[in-house]
């Protein structure tokens, strides 16, 4: 069959493979006419992040990330690691894919590691290259492969009916994605639930409850921190720190540094050079 006559199919597995990448490998994706088709990736061991919609978003063993057919992403292996990807199109792939928690705006979610999903994983692989009908049965091992996924995001979202896991996770998650993307000028309240899944409100409380503080006072204080550093270790401007650290406004940066430190930049670099003389 032409591929052109394979447009209309429920599901259509056009490429997968298994791949390892070395420390410091960065792949782009570009948003561009003909790619219908989303790529998802799944990573079996190593760590790295994915750069889309102008944040970094974390990944490590047992994330699953996609990338969607009109879009800019790019991908960075911070250390060696391997994954599994797969090319698929088709009427039925967004509805599959919001069935896992996947779409465009939310291409990324965390499953538990699990033996099960790499080996779902194989056997699709297998099937496209060593089959002979490799079409029919590459499907029936892509419908086995959303199963298992299914099963585990449901299997984790049960396991997270006790409160106290749930919180911890969320708060876990949340602090990496406010570390993550610290010196992005864009992060609110509501970014940072979504990032996680959850109600900004019910983010806030578990969070204040935990951590003694909201997560954008957190976030002020890993911004408060980070420019401290900076100022200690660099001669660069008050601008050039507070840009730094993802405030557009010096004044305002400012504001909020003598606030957290008692100090204002100036001062605070003043009384650093003391020390060192």
């Amino acid at each position: 069959m032409e591929r052109s006559d394979l447009r209309g199919e429920d599901v259509i597995i056009s490429l997968c493979a298994r791949e390892e990448c070395v420390q410091g490998k960065h792949v782009n994706f570009y948003a561009k006419e003909g790619r219908h088709y989303y790529a998802l990736h799944y990573i079996v061991s190593g760590k790295g992040y994915l750069q889309y919609g102008g944040k970094e978003y974390p990944l490590k063993a047992g994330d699953l990330f996609i990338i969607p057919p009109s879009a800019d992403i790019s991908y960075v292996a911070l250390e060696r690691w391997e994954y599994y990807w797969v090319n698929v199109e088709g009427k039925l792939i967004p509805d599959i894919l919001r069935s896992i928690g996947l779409d465009n705006e939310h291409c990324k979610i965390s499953y538990k590691p699990s033996s099960n999903i790499p080996a779902r994983f194989i056997d699709l692989v297998n099937s496209y290259y060593i089959d002979n009908d490799p079409e029919l049965r590459g499907r029936g091992m892509f419908y086995l492969l959303m199963g298992e996924l299914y099963n585990a995001l449901s299997g984790r979202v049960s396991q997270r009916g006790e409160s106290r896991r749930n919180a911890d996770y969320y708060i876990r998650e949340a602090i990496t994605f406010l570390k993550y993307n610290l010196y992005y000028t864009g992060v609110t309240l509501e970014s940072v639930a979504k990032s996680v899944f959850v109600n900004k409100n019910y983010l806030c409380t578990i969070f204040r409850e935990r951590v003694g503080m909201s997560p954008m006072q957190y976030l002020i204080k890993l911004r408060m921190e980070a420019a401290a550093k900076r100022f200690d270790e660099t001669d660069e401007s008050v601008s050039s720190v507070a840009r730094y650290v993802g405030y557009k406004d010096p004044l305002h940066f400012s504001k909020a540094f003598r606030a957290y430190h008692g100090v204002s930049p100036t001062q605070y670099r003043r009384r650093g050079q003391k020390l060192a003389e």
